[in-house]
């Protein structure tokens, strides 16, 4: 019985057998099978070379594919009639319904056309299954004395999987050990050879992370490893790989003179301990690092550092391995990385950072690229004398602040004043008007003016005074040069919330203290900053003090 199935110009009609390959021997039986089906185009019987894909699913439409694509190029058809071979595998057929998908062409013109619906695969090619035969799927698990001894007559362990059902096990069950992740109760072991675990073992555990992985409960021993001997009981943790070391970890025991009860590690081979605690709860590392305070030097000459202070005797690198200083800090060079190098906290009176030297630079910031060598966030106080190459103010732009910025150098005076100036030369009649920026007025206020003629006696005056970012002068003669010059009071919203108090009586806690109290014949103490931060300002005077001392000593 055929079926049309029209699609564009090609018809399909398919046979609805399906011939399966047979083999001479149940043995050499494949999982390929023939395909046979009649191709007509354009209403008749087709003849020629065409090329087909036959593409398997799980169901008529949509679906999953079962295994590869599997293309036949150049068949051959002969008055409709096509037969190709095909192999999916016998994993391809596991009982469910399955579906062939044809597509075609003339050989090698144009793309494939898929043809529906699918065709569906009588049970004939399910025959491979068969070959499955050799290896049985195993009896069920209600299976329970359904097999007598007797009837087995041979049974490789290699063909043995899955785990035997707890009711078929004879009785003594509890000395039987299923291969299985499930726990099984009462089922006691003791192996008097060598035991090997191919893959992860659990104690207390059914999910094993590790090779050995020990679960306990609250204070129950998870590993203990003891031994009654006089020396030590130790086990070893070793690479053997090139360069690796074992290392050992030991427990001394009562014969060891001056180690006992000490917990050690060292490398095996080697007799000088890397880490040693003794019972007392001091912490040795080789010779040169003991705990208490922590000491880290090749003698005892810095020796009983107090309780929690470190003590380094030579430099301190942090990101480098040849320190050239007490303390250099580099930080990492990949450019994704944007950590801080160091992060300074001072909180209450403390103070974050605190740099001091004699003739040289308490602090000392320099830049290679276009960075800052100081930035700082907030108010900056200098009680000695500034020096500096250059300044400016720098503020968001009045006029647009939130995408341009306004500098302007620095002026000393009593007030946030700004300097304007520049030349200009009247006309025939003597008038000038004089532009100002356009930002004058919104900057600027308490306009004050300065006119000087150049090159000749005459008078000039301001004929009208600053509006609309412009002010306006005259001389008695005609064509004079005039050098003029305007200053105003800043009055930018910077300005207004920061206005400069040129007086201030010191506040309570700085009276009675000075920021030069040498100049006063005052003592140090008497320093505003001894007001501040007495605390920090003692103990930099303690250890000022101790370098003189240590400078001195002969």
């Amino acid at each position: 019985m055929f079926r049309k199935i029209h699609f564009q110009r090609f018809h399909v009609v398919f046979a609805a057998l399906i011939v399966l390959t047979i083999a001479v021997t149940a043995n050499s039986q494949g999982t390929a099978f023939s395909y046979q089906g009649k191709l007509t185009d354009g209403g008749n019987p087709a003849n020629g070379s065409y090329d087909l894909q036959f593409v398997l699913f799980d169901s008529l439409s949509g679906g999953a594919q079962i295994g590869a694509t599997l293309t036949r190029s150049a068949v051959a058809v002969g008055n409709g009639i096509f037969r190709v071979q095909l192999d999916y595998g016998a994993g391809a057929f596991s009982g469910s319904e399955r579906f062939l998908e044809i597509s075609v062409r003339p050989a090698d013109v144009g793309n494939y056309i898929t043809l529906s619906p699918r065709q569906q695969i009588s049970s004939t090619p399910y025959a491979v299954r068969s070959l499955n035969a050799g290896t049985a799927d195993g009896l069920s698990v209600a299976c329970i004395n359904c097999v007598t001894s007797s009837q087995i007559q041979n049974v490789q362990g290699s063909q043995i999987s899955g785990a035997i059902p707890v009711a078929s096990v004879p009785t003594g069950s509890t000395n039987y050990i299923q291969n299985t992740t499930t726990q099984q109760a009462g089922s006691n072991f003791n192996v008097s050879g060598n035991g090997v675990v191919g893959g992860s073992l659990g104690i207390g555990t059914t999910a094993p992370t590790a090779r050995l992985t020990v679960v306990g409960g609250g204070f129950t021993k998870n590993l203990f490893v003891t031994d009654n001997n006089t020396t030590a009981t130790s086990f070893d943790l070793g690479n053997t790989s090139t360069g690796g070391r074992t290392w050992r970890m030991q427990s001394v025991g009562g014969g060891v003179f001056g180690r006992v009860g000490n917990f050690e590690v060292w490398e095996a081979g080697n007799s000088v301990n890397g880490l040693t605690i003794q019972p007392n709860g001091t912490v040795l590392m080789g010779s040169n690092l003991k705990a208490g305070g922590i000491l880290v030097a090749d003698d005892y000459g810095y020796d009983n550092p107090g309780k929690n202070d470190l003590i380094v005797k030579g430099n301190v690198g942090i990101g480098v391995t040849n320190p050239s200083s007490k303390l250099v800090v580099f930080g990492s060079t990949d450019p994704l990385v944007t950590s801080d190098v160091v992060d300074a906290f001072g909180f209450n009176n403390n103070v974050g950072i605190h740099g001091r030297t004699g003739t040289a630079f308490g602090i000392l910031g320099s830049v290679s690229d276009s960075g800052y060598a100081g930035y700082f966030m907030g108010r900056v106080n200098v009680t000695g004398t500034l020096s500096k190459g250059a300044g400016s103010f720098k503020i968001d732009h009045p006029l647009d602040p939130a995408n341009k910025y306004l500098y302007h150098s620095f002026v000393e005076s009593p007030d946030m004043m700004n300097i304007y100036n520049g030349n200009i030369t009247t006309d025939e009649n003597g008038d000038a008007t004089i532009k100002l920026p356009e930002y004058f007025e919104a900057l600027n206020q308490d306009f004050r003016y300065q006119l000087t003629a150049i090159g000749q006696f005459a008078q000039a005056i301001v004929a009208s005074e600053i509006k609309d970012n412009q002010f306006s002068i005259k001389t008695d003669k005609p064509r004079v040069k005039v050098s003029w010059q305007v200053t105003g009071i800043r009055h930018d919203a910077f300005a207004n919330a920061n206005r400069i108090q040129v007086e201030e009586v010191k506040p309570a806690k700085e009276r009675g203290f000075y920021l030069h109290p040498e100049l006063f014949g005052q003592p140090e103490e008497k320093r505003v900053e001894w007001a501040l931060t007495p605390e920090t300002m003692r103990r930099i005077k303690e250890q000022r003090a101790q370098v003189t001392s240590s400078n001195s000593a002969p």
